[in-house]
This record gives structure tokens, sequence and C-alpha cells, in this order.
């Protein structure tokens, strides 16, 4: 009796929370027809129900699945009873991992299906900009490397759902190729990441970055193109924690789970690695500085290198840092966003490293522009 009581319940709130959903849609939509942002115009055919159904799927998408309502119950409700996953940033995919697919933030899945394209003025420019760089690095005995980090997708397509298609070839592994021809000190770690990740995860499962070993992949490749020695991970130690309880921190917090508000829900086991013998960062400094537009500085006088290094790029710094900072005596970090050549030269290093992830890769195309630049 107490079982079937139990079910009526469920059942009971299950449909109350799917008519609330409904008509919460139905009233966004109803509002915004009122507002003139929603045009329905019927094709006047015999065979309209593609034409409706379509536009019904597009109003749900756009006033159903806005961020500030409802609190991405939507995606719950969506994952719970269905296993998927409904979200405009979002795909789930295989052994659980969760893609970023905005197209409104540079178009992952056209990086992933190869339907981004460069033109060839955006390689003119490109070119222009690594030429530039070079030159002033040249002039100021300062040793340079550009390293570009793939989007996740990229690096792991085994993982994603079989509704994309896979292209070999991207239009940044076609420019990094392009500059790496013209003598240019550009990395594309994507290659060599796909070599490495039989292992340990390389990326965190719930979040759009890659962890510090992915990061480690990235600084080992780095220091060889600086003609610099790494430490061979061997002679590293490596210490598995979960992230949750260690806390959550700056560009490693399961980003992609917290988009559909799932981080304490579902996706809530993701693995933090560690490197022993790499510095303790404080992330929460770190960040502070970072979106306030500041340089971090990190010292390190048991650093294997006694020398000065800015790093410059996106979010996919981040995890760099620490082995940055055990291969370096001073370091200073700097988002790409906050960068002129006025920090540059105030700074002055013997190494300049810039850093540029995959669905990012147009802003190389901009390197000129903020050369020239001397202030904000």
């Amino acid at each position: 009796m107490r079982l079937i009581k139990h079910i009526k319940l469920v059942s009971i709130v299950v449909i109350l929370g799917f008519l609330l959903l409904g008509f919460g849609t139905a009233f966004e939509v109803g509002k915004a027809y009122l507002n003139g942002e929603v045009i329905v115009s019927n094709p006047g055919d015999a065979n309209s129900v593609p034409f409706w159904t379509d536009s019904i799927g597009r109003a749900w998408e756009k006033y159903f699945f806005k961020k500030s309502k409802l609190s991405n119950i939507d995606s719950i409700f969506s994952y719970f009873f269905t296993g998927y996953i409904f979200s405009e940033q979002v795909t789930l995919g295989n052994n659980g991992w969760l893609f970023y697919k905005a197209k409104t933030d540079s178009d992952p899945i056209g990086d992933y299906e190869g339907t981004n394209t460069f033109e060839e003025t955006d390689i003119e420019q490109a070119t222009e900009g690594l030429k530039k760089l070079e030159d002033y690095c040249n002039a100021n005995n300062i040793v340079y490397s550009l390293l570009i980090v793939p989007n996740k997708e990229r690096a792991y397509p085994e993982y994603m759902p079989e509704l994309y298609q896979y292209a070999i070839e991207s239009r940044t592994d076609k420019l990094t190729q392009v500059l790496s021809d013209a003598g240019f000190n550009v990395i594309n770690c994507k290659d060599e990441l796909m070599r490495r990740k039989n292992g340990r995860p390389l990326y965190y499962s719930y979040d759009t970055h890659w962890n510090r070993i992915g990061a480690n992949v990235g600084i080992e490749l780095m220091l060889e193109d600086m003609g610099l020695a790494p430490t061979p991970e061997e002679h590293l130690s490596i210490q598995s924690k979960d992230l949750k309880e260690v806390g959550y921190h700056y560009c490693g917090q399961d980003d992609l789970a917290k988009m559909i508000g799932m981080r304490e829900i579902v996706f809530d086991d993701e693995t933090e690695y560690e490197y022993v013998e790499y510095p303790s960062i404080d992330w929460a400094k770190f960040e502070s500085e970072q979106e306030a537009g500041e340089v971090s500085y990190f010292s390190n006088p048991k650093a294997i290198n006694k020398a000065k290094i800015l790093l410059i790029g996106d979010s996919f710094r981040t995890a760099m840092v620490p082995g940055i900072c055990y291969y370096f005596s001073d370091v200073y970090v700097l988002h790409i966003n906050g960068c002129n050549m006025k920090k540059i030269e105030e700074i002055s290093p013997n190494y300049l490293a810039f850093q540029y992830v995959e669905r990012y890769s147009y802003r190389i195309c901009d390197m000129a522009k903020m050369l020239e630049k001397k202030q904000e």
C-alpha cells in the first residue's frame, strides 16, 4: 500500500513538474509574440506539418533554455527521464563525458566537423602578426613559442555523439601547418595529446578545459621548442584526488556540468591530478588578478631555469601555471585579452609563450594589431 502511495505521489510531482515547465515556456513564447519577437508565417501548402514542428522546436529551444529561467530544471528533467541533455551549450557524449557546443562561442562543433574555415586574408594576417612577434623577439633576445591546444572534442572524438561527424583536419590544423612551414615557432598539441591519451585523461570529463596532465604535455612541447629540457613524466609523481573535495578552482570547476545545473547532482565525481613536485598555486588570488586584467607573478628560486617567462593565453593557460612555475624562477601570466606591447616591454621576459585553444585560434590573426597597442 505504501509503495502504491509513493508511486502515485512521484507521478503527481512529475506531472506537475512538466505542466509547470510547459506553462512557463508557453508564457515566455506568448510574451515574446506580443512583443513582436516571434513572427509565424504559415507556408500555406498542404504539407505544413514539418514547418509547424520546426517552428515549435525553435521557439521551445529559444525560450525554454534561457539560463535565467527555471534554473536549468529543463536539463535535469530531460536527463533523468530520457537519458539525454537538451541544451544549447552542452552535449552528452559517451562514457558520461560532456562537450561544449555553443555556436555563440566560436562554434566548437564547426571546428569538430571542419565547417569553420579561414580565408586567405586570415592566413596572411596571422603570418604578418607572427612576423612582427618574431622580429620583436629577435631584436630583444627573447625566445618565443606559440602553443595551440585542441578543443576537447577534437582530442577525444571517440567520446563524441555519433550525431556529429569528425573531420580529420580542422581550420586550425591547416593554419598551424602553414605557419610552421613558414618557419614560425608554432606548436599544435593535437597529435601528441592523442598519442598519449590512453593512460590518464588529459581533459576534465565535465569541463571544457584540459587538466594538468594534458597541460603538462603542452609544457613539454613548448620547452623543447624553446631549446629547454623538460623533466620526463616518469620522473614526476602524480596524485589523484576528488576535484569536489579538493575544491573547484579557476578553470577547473566542471563548467559544463555547471552550465546545465547538474554539477552537484550527477556530474560530481571528477578526478583532479596534481604533480607533487610542482609548486602550489593560490587559485583564488590568481583568479582575482586575472579577472581584473592584471599580470600575475610567481617566484620560485628553486626552479630549474633561472629565467623570466611571460605566459599569455586564454583560459587553458591556467592548468599550465604550476608546471611553468616548476621550470622558471620568475613567471608572469596574463590573459590574452589584456595583452599589449607596453606590458610585454615592461616585463621584458627571457621567454615569451603564447597559448590559444583551437576555438579561439582566429585571434592569432589579430596578433599584429595586439602588438601595435601600447595601452588598453
